[in-house]
């Protein structure tokens, strides 16, 4: 018997399912009711547990279900099984075409799919009755959407309850989905549309990365204001409405709000707030706060905070890298480049989903996508050393805010989730072409400038080097100590 302790992969999956014939499940619970139906499904010969649910997907007739606690009627299956092949081909091959006939695509998604063709009216009547639309837009909702057929009906059924929905402008960009992304986006085109205008706009493009999706929706926007929104994000109703009725008679560039953080792995809404220094209603010169600690201790404008007037975004003409991670680092210093008169509204409007390990934050995410990680940063130090339009304090807050916390980190992925020489190397070389920022202390870590001084020769034991360090550290703070506690016996003795 071989214990594997970690998910595997759907390759390695299927490599089991080659190198086997039998799939054994035994439960009291459905937990491992998606591996059984996979399994089945690839035929093997799925053996299981007499549960309600299994009935409901694996055929009675092939006796492959067993009394959950009787481990001896497993065994006798799997036995009879092994001493009868064509009794198991048999079994292997019908198994797998009731499973499929039970789960494929034609028996889930398409009908899936034609279920929401045939409740778009139901839908309708769940959002608030639409029965106008603003010529001019206060705002233009951007929702860059790849593959997002699981959380787009959330997001926009979030956006349309509202009783100024009608004030609103919703482009769905949709970047080269191969789900049922675009079947979503027109339903809501076609729900929202009174006398030939929409309030969802669904505009289809060539695969471009996230970047590529806000770029297309400053292009494309109408609205006065304009704020993005991922697929996979949604508002709180009540806070969003009250959101755009504010937004009415505003005038400010910036809008500030708060958002919560929603954990896939936690059933409750973790609060954030950025801005507790800013009093709401007031109106602030962002020049006057982005530096120091007085406006943005730690965060300025960000994707989730921010609503931003459109033609100050526009005038900025910037594009944001495509088929990239991490841009929303670069958006949040682009987009302020015009930006003068700022306002906080206390309002906590966004709900930030974050998922699993593949996030592009997690260690996994990092080290998939270092490259686009250190291109956002080059970007970001050509921003700092050469766009004269930031002004100086816009420019320091680029800096300190932006660019050297994702400094501390490359060094972080290239010398202790890599421990790459050649990696540590390609970014030493990048990163001298801007002699004037490498003063900073991210850039000067100890740590760093060792790898960098031994022209990164010692970067693959960076772990040994770091424990050792941190020996010697410990071994000097404790002789520094019982010197100390000497002194000090020689002194009472002294006197």
């Amino acid at each position: 018997m071989h214990i594997i302790n970690n998910f595997l992969s759907h390759n390695q999956i299927k490599k089991y399912h080659d190198k086997c014939g039998i799939g054994l499940f035994p439960t009291r619970q459905d937990t491992q009711g998606v591996s059984a139906l996979e399994a089945a499904s690839s035929g093997l010969a799925v053996v299981t547990s007499d549960l309600d649910v299994i009935h409901e997907y694996f055929d009675e007739t092939l006796n492959t279900i067993c009394p959950i606690e009787d481990f001896k009627a497993y065994a006798d299956v799997i036995e009879k099984l092994y001493n009868s092949p064509s009794q198991f081909e048999k079994i292997s091959e019908n198994m797998s075409r009731y499973t499929r006939a039970k789960c494929g695509i034609e028996s889930t998604i398409n009908k899936e799919i034609e279920y929401i063709k045939e409740n778009i009216l139901k839908v309708q009547n769940i959002i608030i009755p639409i029965s106008k639309i603003a010529e001019k837009p206060i705002v233009t909702i951007t929702i860059p959407s790849y593959n997002a057929e699981k959380f787009l009906d959330k997001c926009l059924l979030s956006l349309l309850k509202s009783e100024y929905a009608y004030l609103t402008e919703i482009l769905i960009i949709n970047d080269g989905s191969k789900d049922a992304t675009a079947t979503i986006g027109k339903m809501y085109e076609k729900i929202t549309t009174v006398d030939g205008k929409s309030i969802v706009k669904l505009i289809d493009k060539e695969n471009g990365g996230h970047g590529s999706g806000i770029n297309k929706g400053i292009e494309l926007a109408r609205g006065k204001y304009f704020k993005v929104i991922d697929a996979d994000d949604w508002v709180d109703e009540e806070q969003y409405n009250e959101l755009l009725k504010r937004l009415i008679n505003e005038d400010a560039d910036l809008i500030l709000t708060d958002y919560c953080e929603a954990r896939s792995f936690e059933d409750k809404l973790h609060k954030v707030e950025y801005y507790k220094n800013l009093t709401p209603g007031t109106v602030y010169h962002l020049d006057d706060i982005c530096t120091g600690s007085y406006g943005f201790p730690q965060w300025g404008p960000t994707l989730p905070t921010s609503t931003y007037k459109t033609e100050c975004l526009r005038k900025a003409n910037f594009k944001l890298l495509e088929k990239t991670f991490y841009v929303d680092m670069t958006y949040n210093a682009y987009s302020i480049i015009y930006i003068d008169t700022v306002k906080r509204y206390d309002l906590n409007v966004y709900r930030y989903y974050i998922g699993n390990a593949g996030q592009s934050v997690s260690e996994e995410g990092m080290k998939k996508n270092y490259k686009h990680h250190e291109n956002v940063i080059i970007e970001l130090m050509k921003i700092v050393t050469n766009d004269d339009r930031f002004s100086i304090p816009k420019r320091e807050y680029v800096l300190r805010k932006l660019l050297l916390p994702m400094v501390y980190v490359q060094y972080y992925i290239n010398l202790d989730l890599f421990h790459s020489r050649s990696k540590f190397m390609v970014f030493e070389k990048r990163i001298k072409d801007f002699p004037q920022l490498l003063e900073h202390h991210e850039f000067n870590i100890r740590n760093t400038k060792f790898h960098r001084y031994t022209r990164g020769i010692f970067v693959g034991i960076n772990p040994l080097i770091r424990r050792g360090a941190n020996r010697v550290r410990w071994g000097i703070f404790k002789i520094k100590r019982l010197i100390g506690s000497i002194i000090r016996i020689v002194l009472r003795r002294a006197k």
